[in-house]
């Protein structure tokens, strides 16, 4: 009778078989695992090197929910974390425990994915269904809510180890795939009290680890402001509020903008105002160029959000930072979409600069050099033929300070022929800013400007100019390097006459052809001879001289 007793106990490891799914189909798991517990089980193993439960095997193996409160009601922690680092090493303990029980035919992933410090909720959100799908890593959306209803803590475990960490994770995994699942799972665990805003590595939160990933942040964000609309998104922190400023300021989502910068503003009210402003100014920065995927955003959200940053008192009126918030214009000047926002930026007191002209300019960005224009137009020292523009990603480029100048480097190799539509919007660019009178006028003892000089001359003594005219440094001419015909007639003053009719478009030539046409045809005997043939030919050259310039509306 004792040995038949024996006998019928299960071995010590036939749980953790059962569970990862050792020779069992997907329908006996949960009666198997049901019979283990119902017997005396004080013999049975429930828990494994390096912390393994049952509940994260449950998890690996991708378990029914339905298992889970089983596990829980037989004693295995619910938060009780991954102790060993060895989970992704070869050979070790930990791995060949899990191989012995059924894991041995799955992808490297499945144990790669095991960090020291994940919970068994951790470990759900990351992967479920490996035993029955192998090398697919989907997570385990019911086992994710089970334990949440089970009274699982989802900030345990290691602070850059937490169940958050590992569906985001999982949501990077499966971008290509499809991240349905992952953000199921991230809304849960958001909803359950998750923080994606408190430090976890390098000083960033989890929010700024997703950057980059424009579906992945906009959820993020989303279920970021449900909590602010409930009246329950309590930044604690300056860290915590300045984290939320960046990814709300990045894409453009006006209402956590504001929330972040009242937070900001507290936490910083006193001593530290210059930190507050320098994230500002990052935040601004963010704004304009590190943003992927959001040229799906309206552009009245991004009118919303920058007028929340620059609502703020930190914006502009800091000590220090005065000079970087005057050249934010110049920043909206190098993304396509800025001309709509450069009204804001000059009603929130940014002034208009000759680096954000001289920035259009190298867009040439017509709509967006109207609306500077529009705003003022600064001065150009003719003593100093330093400027600079912005790039895209907010890198500076030196060129001439009056953005005339700047247009005839931007134009060299514009060719007639193989850029047409492009030397059009160059011609349009060149005449808004001879119309605001940026007139080419040389400088006066000066030294060479710095896109110009030499190395040497940056650093040693150079020596001055008494008159430096840059027309000498560009030759007109269809070759590459050269500014074309049409754009160095106009910049030195030409106008139109027979000579120069060839530089004129075609819808000028032929106006001018259907006049010339018009003014030769005989009168008709009973009309009077009141037509263009009545005008003196010299009176004739006069208007058509008149009508050339400027040059837009012919293009």
């Amino acid at each position: 009778m004792q040995t038949r007793s024996k006998a019928a106990c299960p071995p010590p490891g036939a749980l953790f078989d059962a569970l990862l799914g050792r020779s069992l189909e997907d329908g006996q798991r949960l009666p198997t695992v049901a019979r283990l517990l119902q017997g005396p089980h004080s013999e049975l193993q429930l828990e494994g090197p390096g912390g393994l439960t049952i509940l994260h095997a449950a998890a690996l193996g991708g378990a029914d929910a339905a298992v889970l409160p089983l596990l829980a009601a037989a004693g295995a922690p619910l938060n009780q974390p991954l102790s060993s680092k060895a989970w992704g090493v070869r050979g070790s303990q930990e791995r060949a425990f899990l191989e012995s029980h059924g894991i041995q035919r799955r992808s490297d992933g499945v144990f790669l994915s095991l960090q020291r410090g994940m919970t068994p909720l951790a470990a759900a959100s990351r992967q479920g269904a490996v035993a029955r799908t192998p090398m697919l890593e989907a997570g385990n959306l019911e086992a994710v809510r089970s334990l949440l209803q089970l009274g699982a803590e989802p900030e345990a475990g290691s602070h850059n180890t937490t169940a958050l960490t590992a569906a985001l994770a999982l949501a990077r995994q499966t971008a290509a795939t499809g991240q349905g699942t992952a953000h199921a799972i991230v809304a849960l665990l958001m909803r359950a009290g998750a923080d994606c805003l408190r430090p976890v590595e390098l000083d960033e939160s989890l929010l700024e680890q997703a950057r980059g990933d424009w579906p992945t942040v906009t959820h993020l964000l989303g279920l970021l402001e449900e909590r602010r609309a409930a009246g329950q998104l309590q930044l604690g922190s300056g860290f915590g509020a300045m984290q939320l400023l960046m990814g709300a300021a990045t894409y453009c989502h006006a209402p956590l903008v504001r929330h972040a910068v009242t937070a900001l503003e507290q936490h910083f009210a006193e001593g530290f105002e210059d930190v507050a402003a320098g994230g500002m100014y990052e935040a601004l920065c963010r704004f304009f160029y590190d943003r992927d995927g959001t040229a799906e955003v309206p552009q009245a959200d991004r009118l919303a959000a920058l007028s929340a940053l620059l609502a703020s008192s930190l914006s502009s009126q800091q000590p220090g930072y005065s000079g970087l918030f005057g050249c934010l214009l110049g920043k909206v000047a190098s993304v396509p979409w800025g001309a709509a926002l450069v009204p804001a930026l000059h009603a929130a007191g940014v002034p208009p600069t000759l680096d954000a002209l001289c920035t259009a300019v190298q867009q040439l960005d017509v709509q967006c050099l109207e609306a500077l224009l529009a705003c003022g137009c600064p001065a150009v020292d003719a003593g100093d033929p330093n400027g600079c523009h912005h790039l895209r990603r907010g890198i500076l480029g030196m060129t001439w300070s009056n953005p005339t100048f700047h247009l005839l480097s931007r134009a060299q190799g514009i060719s007639a022929c193989h850029n047409p539509a492009e030397l059009d919007t160059a011609v349009r660019v060149l005449e808004l800013l001879l119309s605001a009178g940026y007139q080419p006028a040389p400088y006066r003892n000066v030294c060479l400007p710095h896109h110009l000089d030499s190395p040497h001359g940056r650093f040693g003594e150079a020596a001055r100019i008494a008159t430096l005219d840059p027309f000498d440094f560009y030759q007109a001419g269809p070759e590459e390097g050269q500014v074309d015909y049409r754009l160095m007639h106009i910049v030195k003053g030409g106008s139109w006459s027979p000579a120069t009719h060839r530089l004129w478009p075609p819808k000028f030539k032929a106006a001018l052809r259907t006049c010339l046409l018009a003014g030769q045809r005989p009168a008709s005997p009973d009309s009077e001879a009141c037509g263009l043939g009545a005008l003196p030919p010299g009176v004739l050259l006069h208007i058509f001289h008149l009508a050339a310039l400027p040059m837009t509306p012919w293009l």
